[in-house]
């Protein structure tokens, strides 16, 4: 239905975090010096509400089918994990908001799995990219406050920083390429006018991408990109061979082996795109954001902090090395000592990975590493009977290499819709087909 559509763009909109945050600027700006205002829980409640309907569509659509294969176990064991860690979280409060944000997102991705066939869903993702790329050129056009930087001139837009605005207009282009072969029209004009508009927002998605100055996305969109043409080889030599040959069935094994190859380039080439213009090759701190999650797992590797409770947990805070972080603030007692932390709203990991790690130990690792692994292996048939499944591996690769280096493994955020609506995918083409209901 087109109301449906319609709130399936609002959802996925309002996750992109930038008009939420925007919408609640003002407010905050007003609190800014009153003791511990209540904003975080603001954004937190808008989100809720905004994905409340979804969870009560999904709750009339579920069926344990959906839970069959062992992906969605997994993720389902991942999620569990993540709430339990709140039993043992230095920071308790703190965790079972973000592990129950984590849960309902992951379930809205559910709910996109379940209630659209790929094909609709790759057009809610396109319609939802462009209007935030839109509206970001407005707020530049129009001069709104921090819509650019003022020490570096780059593109904000509606959103929080350059790395939020880059990922919605690098998703636009990825969903673009793989709508613009599936636009369909009975009359012919409106196709060509149909195609002529992919086209146009694609283009205008690739300059708000160079704009941003951001070389996490473009990076990230490289790599799926590489990965969504491995696949389509992949799917003409199974459809043109007589049989299933050693190629095909080892796919899903070189996939693999390439998301982890093409993690350790993005280090490679990023460093040295940083050198060129000039920037520290230490990725603007993250180099030191690492270490220091590195340090601080090893203090707690098996169950972690609790999910997002390490950046502010004032112990781990006091680990190695933590007078080269970023955002140190100095403190005056009234009796005149010093001292520094932290800030906890303006400091984290940098990682999605780390955050796991910090957050849910070894153990939650394995099983989100267990889980992609099930999912890469399951969608090899899928991606053979229909290309739109490509669709899939480039949420995942996309996702997995932008992970790398920004925390975009959390609640309330587009990308882990996007991924969540993957993780839950059932095995077959035929099942992600006949699951939708709306769609």
């Amino acid at each position: 239905m087109a109301s449906e559509r319609t709130y399936a763009v609002a959802l996925v909109f309002a996750l992109t975090q930038g008009p939420v945050y925007s919408g609640w600027y003002a407010s905050g700006k007003s609190t800014e010096f009153v003791p511990n205002p209540g904003m975080p829980l603001v954004h937190y409640a808008t989100f809720m509400a905004v994905q409340i309907p979804a969870l009560m569509l999904l709750g009339r659509r579920i069926d344990i089918l959906h839970l069959k294969s062992w992906g969605p176990r997994l993720f389902v064991a991942f999620l569990v994990w993540m709430n339990a860690s709140t039993l043992w979280s230095v920071l308790s409060r703190q965790t079972v908001i973000e592990s129950v944000a984590l849960t309902v997102t992951a379930l809205c991705g559910l709910y996109l799995m379940v209630s659209f066939d790929i094909t609709n869903r790759l057009q809610i993702i396109f319609l939802t990219m462009q209007v935030g790329v839109v509206a970001s050129v407005f707020a530049v056009v129009r001069n709104w406050d921090l819509s650019t930087s003022d020490s570096g001139g780059y593109w904000i837009g509606i959103y929080l920083n350059r790395n939020s605005l880059a990922p919605v207009a690098a998703i636009g282009i990825l969903a673009g390429v793989f709508l613009l072969p599936k636009w369909r029209c009975a009359d012919p004009s409106l196709l060509s006018i149909g195609r002529l508009a992919i086209v146009a927002f694609v283009l205008l998605d690739v300059f708000v991408l160079w704009r941003s100055e951001s070389t996490t996305s473009p990076v990230a969109l490289a790599l799926a990109l590489l990965g969504a043409g491995y696949w389509q080889i992949i799917r003409l030599i199974a459809r043109s061979a007589k049989k299933d040959v050693l190629v095909v069935r080892a796919a899903h094994i070189v996939y693999i082996v390439g998301i982890a190859l093409g993690m350790w380039l993005i280090f490679i080439v990023q460093g040295r795109l940083l050198s060129l213009v000039g920037e520290t090759t230490t990725f603007n701190g993250r180099l030191v954001h690492w270490r220091f999650s590195w340090n601080g797992f090893l203090e707690q590797p098996w169950f972690g902090y609790g999910w997002q409770a390490a950046w502010r947990d004032p112990e781990f805070l006091k680990g190695p090395g933590w007078w080269v972080l970023p955002n140190i603030q100095r403190i005056v007692a009234d009796t005149g000592s010093v001292s520094f932390v932290v800030d906890p709203n303006k400091s984290w990991s940098h990682s999605g990975y780390f955050d796991i790690l910090l957050g849910g130990g070894v153990i939650g690792a394995a099983i989100l590493v267990a889980l992609l692994v099930v999912v890469i292996m399951y969608q090899r048939d899928a991606i053979v009977r229909r290309t739109t499944t490509i669709w899939n591996m480039a949420i995942v690769w996309f996702v997995v290499a932008a992970a790398s280096q920004e925390s975009f493994i959390i609640g309330n955020h587009f990308l882990w819709l996007l991924l969540a609506s993957v993780l839950w995918a059932p095995v077959s083409a035929d099942e992600q087909h006949a699951r939708a209901h709306t769609g």
